[in-house]
């Protein structure tokens, strides 16, 4: 057996040879100070979810997920020129591998967490690519969530680096580190960003206690707390798979759909991702999601004798 350390793991991380190729188009009419800010999170790259086991309502794997983010990504770039976005603001929340923190996850993997990180990897690479042939980009990337945890405890200390998204998003800064790319890897639970005076607290969300649903009292006391240290005008959060507008809160969907916890618990949710740009003092948003035949197959049924 091969004994790999962290720093061999990295090395050979830098050893992968960047995209190539990649150009910008050029654009005209595009606004100077409009930003597009996009919301990528809850990807659990490596889950398989069947239709056997949901009555139809959700199906999953990785080849699903690369197909959903292809589609929700030019959906996005298609706002973006509508909207005349002058540079994209990528905001990647964390749980991009489905992990190990279960003994569900592993049983059921479709391929081990390492591996995970990498696929997750290369997705995140792609599809700041993809924006980069568009418009100027800005990428901001937590190694912070909850799924990608190397252990079943919960854990702050180190918290961004014993994680398997600290190698999906140090693969995917390779990846394009020949694109004119801002690329910041986020190692802390929480960072501010600020664009056109507004300023945004992003963060993956599992610092939130909840159970089955949007915890609006949970968010709620984070955003007190929150403003009694720093002053910021909107929280973006991932980690609870439903996208919703909460007051100054915007949390982001999942490309897994309805998994079966979430139909064990009698909710189903549509792979999403968001979209924002500020028009004045008010906020534009959007959501992106494949067509319901896409992500959704027919329910078996079976007939009584």
């Amino acid at each position: 057996m091969t004994s790999l350390t962290v720093d061999d793991l990295l090395n050979g991380i830098a050893r992968v040879p960047p995209f190539s190729g990649v150009k910008r188009q050029v654009k005209k009419r595009q606004r100077k100070n409009r930003y597009g800010f996009f919301l990528f999170s809850d990807w659990h790259i490596g889950e398989i979810i069947t239709p056997e086991r949901t009555e139809g309502f959700g199906y999953f794997n990785y080849a699903i997920a690369k197909e959903r983010l292809d589609h929700i990504t030019d959906s996005m770039l298609s706002w973006a020129s509508t909207t005349n976005i002058a540079k994209a603001v990528l905001l990647f929340l964390g749980d991009y591998v489905s992990g190990g923190i279960h003994d569900e996850l592993l049983i059921g993997a479709e391929f081990p967490p390492p591996v995970q990180a990498v696929r997750a990897g290369e997705l995140m690479a792609g599809t700041i690519a993809k924006f980069y042939e568009a418009c100027p980009v800005d990428v901001y990337a937590l190694t912070t969530d909850n799924h990608g945890r190397l252990t079943k405890p919960v854990i702050y200390k180190d918290k961004g680096l014993n994680n398997y998204s600290y190698i999906t998003v140090k693969f995917a800064q390779q990846l394009v580190s020949k694109l004119k790319v801002n690329f910041n890897a986020i190692e802390t639970i929480y960072h501010q960003i600020e664009y056109a005076g507004k300023k945004i607290l992003m963060t993956h969300g599992d610092t939130i206690k909840a159970w089955n649903g949007i915890p609006y009292y949970g968010i709620d006391r984070l955003v007190g707390r929150e403003s009694a240290r720093r002053n910021f005008d909107f929280l973006v959060l991932g980690h609870f798979h439903t996208p919703a507008f909460v007051g100054r809160t915007l949390i982001n969907g999942c490309l897994t759909g309805t998994s079966e916890y979430s139909y064990a618990a009698g909710y189903n949710t549509a792979p999403t991702q968001l979209g924002f740009t500020f028009e004045q003092e008010s906020i534009q948003l959007s959501f992106f999601s494949p067509a319901a035949s896409k992500y959704r197959c027919v329910a078996p049924s079976h007939q009584t004798p």
